[in-house]
């Protein structure tokens, strides 16, 4: 499910190539030579991701005001209460049958359990519909 709305979201970016409006970043409690191979998966299958933080284990939230997005995505739902209290709007993404859909290959899905991801929006960009 997290998959399907970061594919939508970063969609937004099509309408208007040069005025990107969505910045997707990945927040990860994995450490950082997980991450390596974390962001070879991201480069191999295209998802565009160029930003992210790796906790080593602890909470993600904290680091959503320093890559200045505005909305975060988590199955964890501590993460997503305390990102809430400190007034970001919030994703809980919860379990599914089949949480990656085809969207992901299965080998990548072990790398999945600990990633969330948080948005940022361009003030800059245009809203209105070209054309």
């Amino acid at each position: 499910m997290a998959f399907s709305l970061v594919k939508k979201l970063r969609a937004l970016n099509e309408r208007d190539p040069a005025n990107r409006c969505v910045e997707v970043i990945l927040l990860s409690r994995n450490n950082a030579d997980t991450g390596l191979r974390i962001f070879n998966s991201i480069n191999h299958h295209n998802f565009n991701i160029g930003r992210a933080a790796f906790t080593r284990g602890e909470r993600a939230h904290p680091y959503i005001s320093a890559f200045g997005a505005q909305l975060f995505l988590s199955a964890e739902s501590s993460d997503v209460r305390k990102a809430l209290a400190a007034g970001f709007a919030t994703v809980r993404i919860l379990p599914s049958t089949d949480p990656v859909a085809g969207l992901v290959p299965r080998n990548c899905e072990s790398l999945l359990a600990a990633m969330q991801f948080c948005f940022r929006m361009s003030p800059n960009a245009s809203t209105s519909n070209k054309g």
